[in-house]
């Protein structure tokens, strides 16, 4: 397994050649947001870092498996009430 920054989107050439040499890359393109992989890759971002969001990103994937490993998971339940607290009482009540 081979994680491979692509920092800014400004390797993408890169990231083509070393995925005709590996099957298991995946591209970290947290700071290039709008950064499609080709068919085969795999790819992740972070939404937070471009939006104004409390969380977040997107994995990219192109193969029947990771489909059908994303409909067996289970639903999630996300906590944010420390989110909200940080809002409305400032950060200090948030940790607790």
């Amino acid at each position: 397994m081979l994680i491979y920054n692509n920092y800014f989107g400004i390797n993408e050439t890169l990231v083509n050649e070393i995925s005709k040499k590996t099957r298991h890359l995946i591209v970290d393109s947290a700071q290039a947001f709008y950064f499609r992989p080709k068919l085969g890759q795999y790819c992740f971002n972070s939404v937070r870092k471009f939006f104004g969001v409390p969380d977040g990103g997107f994995l990219y994937g192109f193969t029947s498996d990771s489909i059908e490993n994303y409909l067996q998971l289970k639903e999630v339940k996300y906590n944010y009430s420390h989110l909200i607290n940080r809002l409305e009482f400032g950060t200090e009540k948030s940790y607790e």
